[in-house]
């Protein structure tokens, strides 16, 4: 019951924080401008070069707890695993975000790195 009530929480607490925005003068708010997008998404405004600098730092990370692994707590280890799906997936996301089309391999890719990190959140909850 406890980890239900925490997953909750967790969930909601993004809705409870734009709740003052979705509601003004009375009416609903159906659309965000891109000032109000990019304080939310924070990527608004991202050039390619950045872009690039941020999927290469991400790839330099996970390379890095890669080499720790094996010294590391399986709590540990399931964070090496989500960041490896994070670098793994950043590319991917990228082209998409970009208005690139997927092809059948980036498809797999997204399947796997998903069920991995999804796995691997798991382990890291079940303590809670």
């Amino acid at each position: 019951m406890k980890k239900i009530l925490i997953a909750a929480l967790i969930a909601s607490a993004p809705m409870a924080a734009m709740a003052d925005e979705a509601l003004v003068n009375g009416k609903f708010r159906t659309e965000l401008s891109d000032a109000a997008l990019s304080d939310v998404s924070g990527q608004a405004g991202l050039s390619p070069a950045q872009t690039q600098q941020i999927i290469t730092g991400l790839q330099q990370t996970a390379g890095v707890l890669n080499a720790i692994s094996p010294i590391l707590p399986s709590q540990g280890k399931s964070v090496v695993t989500i960041v490896n799906s994070a670098a793994t997936l950043a590319p991917i996301v990228n082209n998409l975000v970009n208005g690139g089309q997927p092809s059948a391999a980036d498809i797999g890719t997204i399947i796997t790195s998903g069920v991995k990190a999804g796995i691997a959140i798991g382990n890291l909850t079940s303590g809670l």
